[in-house]
């Protein structure tokens, strides 16, 4: 057997006030977390589901909204919840499926234990497919009925709850589907605006580029221009500068020619001079 811990003074304060005297309880068993409901109340109950029966005893619950708001209840059952108490090394069912037994009238017991059954099953359900949650919360209901097809408010014949159980799964899956369907779109439409968005916002990137391109072929084609000027006028000058140096080297020979005439003439005069003499 699993032992676990949880609040027993509250459970049995609740369910036995009459008759079990809670001064001597004591925690006994392996520590688990354990969710606290804010429905004390809730722990332990039989869970009904109409149209498939008793599921089990009420452990733990969770609760969610979905996309249209709506409450959900995630509950998880255990097959089966038992309060033993404990006297002498022997275990006394004190409360089974929710009620007392011929025990609870002992009250004298060493310590209490709670039960419960490892099997698990978890339904889930909107908060108004439950019927008598606020009496039940209230110790006026000892199960705890769900309605999640609409059975009983719907007045729905007994032979017909098969065949309108499949009816209401069927619409149910197809509401999912619809629903993902939904999403899916959803998420399309916001993929292809961000799509859109980053089109757009590529455009103008490349309209920005077209523009730096046109300002660069501009500014290149000034350069080319530029270049064939700068070019043109080094051949000029360069053109100018063989022009002065051949006219520097016809110079200098002149200039030579002229100075070896002279000296030639100058040679003679003083021939002549010398010889006059």
């Amino acid at each position: 057997m699993r032992e676990i811990r949880i609040d027993v003074d509250k459970i049995v304060r609740e369910y036995l006030s009459r008759v079990l005297s809670t001064s001597r309880l004591v925690r006994e068993g392996e520590e688990e977390e354990f969710n606290i409901i804010p429905i004390e109340h809730l722990y332990g109950v039989p869970v009904y589901v109409v149209g498939r029966g008793v599921l089990g005893q009420f452990r733990r619950y969770y609760t969610l909204r979905d996309s249209r708001g709506r409450l959900k209840w995630i509950i998880e059952c255990a097959r089966q919840i038992t309060i033993y108490g404990v006297r002498d090394g022997i275990w006394y069912p004190l409360v089974v499926y929710g009620l007392p037994t011929v025990y609870v009238l002992e009250r004298r017991f060493d310590y209490f234990l709670v039960h419960e059954s490892p099997e698990r099953v978890t339904v889930e359900v909107f908060e108004n497919d439950i019927l008598n949650l606020d009496r039940v919360a209230r110790l006026q209901d000892p199960i705890l009925i769900i309605d999640p097809y609409r059975l009983a408010r719907d007045r729905v014949p007994t032979h017909y709850w098969g065949k309108y159980m499949e009816l209401q799964e069927m619409v149910r899956q197809a509401q999912e589907v619809i629903y993902n369907l939904e999403s899916e779109l959803s998420e399309t439409r916001s993929m292809l605006s961000i799509r859109e968005s980053e089109i757009a916002y590529m455009r103008r990137v490349i309209d920005l580029l077209r523009d730096e391109l046109a300002k660069l072929r501009v500014e290149v084609t000034n350069y080319y221009l530029e270049y064939i000027r700068l070019k043109n006028e080094v051949r000029l000058q360069t053109r100018l500068a063989e022009f002065f140096e051949n006219m520097f080297y016809r110079l200098e020979g002149r200039i030579r020619s002229i100075e070896e005439r002279v000296g030639r003439e100058l040679a003679g005069r003083r021939e002549e001079v010398r010889k006059s003499e």
